[in-house]
């Protein structure tokens, strides 16, 4: 069983978000990501990097977020 919560503060150039996640109702993890423009950084175990609990080691991941400008394309003129 696992329960995931994750608060987060969005504006349209920065994002902070704090998931926390509890699973079998005793592991614990707290992780922290944060996103500048198309950027994310962040980690989903910062107390397993520090030695505390069940899960001990780090994990870290980066994101780039790559927009295809959808309906944005030039239509063509009719010919009469």
């Amino acid at each position: 069983t696992m329960f995931s919560f994750a608060p987060r503060y969005e504006k349209k150039l920065y994002e902070i978000s704090l998931p926390v996640s509890v699973s079998d109702f005793k592991y614990y993890r707290i992780g922290l990501a944060l996103r500048f423009w198309k950027i994310t950084i962040g980690s989903d175990n910062l107390l397993g990097s520090f030695g505390v609990g069940a899960n001990k080691g780090l994990d870290f991941y980066l994101s780039i977020k790559i927009n295809f400008l959808k309906g944005k394309c030039r239509e063509r003129k009719r010919r009469n």
